[in-house]
C-alpha cells in the first residue's frame, strides 16, 4: 500500500526555502497534539474525543459562542470580563446580563426559565471580584439549564488558584451534555505567551468547536502545545504546586489589602485569582478618571470599573499578583493616591 500524500494544504516543503525541518512546524491535528489532549482527557476524566486544544482560552469562548443557537441571547456576569460581550456582539448575538451580588444564583435560575437564553456563563474564580462559585450552585445551575436546554459555559481560566476554604472545580453530573468547560495556560501556569486554551465538552460539541476553530485559527502553535504538555506533566508529579501557588497569591491578597488599608482603602476581598476589586460609593466621578488619577499621582495602571459592564459608584480593578517584594511600596503609592482621590470626590 503506498505511503498517504496529504496534498490538502497549501504549505512549503522546508526543502523550498531552507527551513528548519521538523514537526513541531506543521500543523497540528484538529483536535491538538496527542500527546496534549490525552493528559488533558486524563486530568478532567474524560474521554479524549471530549478534549479540544484552542489558541488561548479567547478561541475557546468564541467557538463555544458560536455553537449557540444566534436567536437567543447569552447570559453573561455584571461585572464580567469584556471581551465576553465584545466577542458576542461582533458575532452578531443579543446579550442579557446577572448582577453578581448576594443573590446571583437565585437571579440566574429565574432568568434562565423565563428568558431561554441559547446559553448561560459563568466564571470561577470570577474577574474582576475573585468571585468563587460553590459545586452546589454550579450543580443547581446546570440542573435548571439542562432542563430548559441552555448551555451552561463554564470559563475557568483562574481554576486551580481557589483560596483557601474556597470550593473545588469537580466533576458536573451530566456533564457530557450542554456543558462547555473552557480552560487555559495563561494564568495558573503563568504562560500568557503560550497562547493555549482547552476545551472540555461532549463529544459532538468538541467535534463542531473544532470545526469552528479550524476555520478561525487552525491549529495553536504545536511547540507551545507541547510546552503546555510538558506542564501538565510536571504537575502529575508534583501535584501541589497548584496548591502552593494559590497559597502564595492568597498571601499576596492579603498583603496588597493591608496595604490599602493604612491609607482608610477597603477592596473587596478575592477568593480566588489575582485581581482586587476597589469601588467608592457616593463619590461624584467615573472609574475612567480615577483610572488616569492614579496613574498620574501613582504611576500605577488599573482598570476601570465600567470596562466590566458595571453600574455603580466609580471602581477600578487591579491585579496583585506582582513580586511579593514589590506589593508594600506599590501598594502603599496606590492607596495613597486613592485616599487623596476620595477626599476630594466624596459628597
Amino acid at each position: 500500500m503506498k505511503a498517504l500524500r496529504d496534498l490538502s494544504l497549501g504549505t512549503l516543503d522546508p526543502s523550498y526555502c531552507q527551513a528548519e525541518e521538523g514537526s513541531n512546524n506543521a500543523y497540528a491535528p484538529r483536535q491538538g497534539v496527542p500527546a496534549l489532549v490525552q493528559l488533558l482527557g486524563a486530568r478532567f476524566a474524560v474521554d479524549a474525543s471530549e478534549v479540544l486544544v484552542t489558541a488561548g482560552a479567547s478561541m475557546g469562548l468564541t467557538c463555544a459562542f458560536l455553537t449557540c443557537p444566534p436567536a437567543r441571547p447569552i447570559l453573561l456576569p455584571s461585572p464580567g470580563f469584556p471581551a465576553y460581550e465584545a466577542t458576542l456582539r461582533l458575532l452578531g448575538r443579543s446579550v442579557i446580563t446577572y448582577k453578581l451580588d448576594h443573590n446571583w444564583d437565585a437571579n440566574v435560575l429565574r432568568m434562565i426559565e423565563q428568558e431561554i437564553p441559547a446559553a448561560v456563563l459563568l466564571n470561577s474564580p470570577g474577574n474582576p471580584l475573585g468571585n468563587v462559585i460553590t459545586d452546589q450552585q454550579r450543580q443547581t445551575v446546570c440542573d435548571v439549564a439542562q432542563a430548559c436546554c441552555v448551555t451552561l459555559i463554564l470559563d475557568e481560566t483562574y481554576a486551580g488558584l481557589e483560596f483557601s476554604g474556597s470550593a473545588s472545580t469537580g466533576p458536573l453530573l451530566g456533564e457530557a451534555t450542554g456543558v462547555i468547560r473552557i480552560g487555559s495556560f495563561s494564568k495558573r501556569f503563568a504562560q500568557p505567551g503560550l497562547r493555549i486554551g482547552y476545551v472540555i465538552a461532549g463529544a459532538k460539541t468538541c467535534r463542531q468547536m473544532a470545526d469552528i476553530n479550524w476555520v478561525l485559527a487552525m491549529s495553536p502553535c504545536v511547540s507551545s502545545q507541547l510546552a503546555a504538555a510538558d506542564l501538565l506533566m510536571a504537575e502529575v508529579k508534583n501535584p501541589g504546586r497548584i496548591k502552593n501557588t494559590a497559597g502564595q497569591l492568597e498571601a499576596s491578597a492579603d498583603l496588597a489589602m493591608a496595604t490599602l488599608a493604612t491609607h482608610g482603602i477597603a477592596a473587596l476581598r478575592p477568593n480566588g485569582g489575582p485581581l482586587l476589586w476597589i469601588e467608592f460609593p457616593g463619590a461624584q466621578s467615573t472609574g475612567a478618571q480615577l483610572v488616569a488619577y492614579c496613574m498620574e499621582h501613582a504611576s500605577v495602571i488599573a482598570s476601570p470599573g465600567e470596562a466590566f459592564r458595571r453600574q455603580g459608584p466609580p471602581a477600578i480593578r487591579c491585579s496583585y499578583a506582582i513580586a511579593r517584594y514589590d506589593i508594600p511600596a506599590v501598594f502603599d503609592r496606590l492607596g495613597a493616591a486613592l485616599a487623596r482621590w476620595k477626599s476630594e470626590n466624596s459628597n
